[in-house]
């Protein structure tokens, strides 16, 4: 229990003698909370019912065809409607899974090294992960391609305004200043919702 700190249950025999046969190297639950996906050193993801600890499916990864030998999983990620599974691994490559059925939909090699991170953006149609080779990459999840890359890593972290409730003045030369004194290449804006709500308004848009 998140809250309460206290255990809830653990996967007992038989549940164990389904489980990883190495160590594990990730955990994701769906984003009901009904299903948790797992993945190890032993080339298998397997997808459990959380209430009733059954295993659902068993996702077993292929040797790499370039390096032919088998790519590790190492993180997982649901998307938001629950129905694509994402895991990457050892030898940089991404792979969706279709959920429900454990079906491998497609793959592609991301990264030059192994894969440390991935999440798919509130979209769903967006991945981001982050590599062992330094870098930070957001993909198009349907066309494979990257959409944006962050080779050099973070230089600054500025905080340029403190809004009220419902508004937050900014104006461009407090956003360039501090990019162009870094002799930054690029920058990404962020802000915050006080309502809790993720999603872009028409201010957020027209700026």
């Amino acid at each position: 229990d998140a809250n309460s700190g206290e255990e809830l249950y653990t996967f007992t025999e038989p549940q164990m003698q389904q489980t990883h046969a190495d160590r594990v190297t990730d955990v994701e639950f769906s984003p009901d909370g009904g299903r948790l996906a797992t993945t190890g050193n032993d080339g298998t993801i397997k997808v459990w019912d959380v209430k009733t600890r059954a295993l659902l499916l068993r996702l077993t990864k292929k040797f790499s065809a370039k390096k032919d030998r088998l790519d590790f999983d190492t993180v997982l990620a649901f998307s938001p409607d629950g129905k694509k599974l994402a895991s990457a691994g050892s030898e940089g490559m991404i792979q969706i899974w279709d959920a429900a059925t454990g079906d491998p939909s497609y793959e592609w090699e991301a990264h030059t090294g192994p894969i440390s991170g991935i999440l798919y953006m509130e979209d769903g149609l967006s991945l981001i992960t982050s590599s062992l080779d330094k870098t930070t990459r957001i993909w198009d999840v349907k066309t494979k391609g990257e959409k944006l890359s962050f080779p050099n890593g973070l230089l600054r972290d500025v905080v340029v305004s403190e809004g009220t409730l419902s508004a937050s003045l900014v104006h461009p030369r407090e956003v360039f200043k501090p990019a162009i004194l870094e002799s930054a290449a690029s920058l990404i804006l962020l802000h915050n919702h006080p309502s809790g709500d993720p999603a872009p308004s028409g201010q957020d848009r027209e700026v």
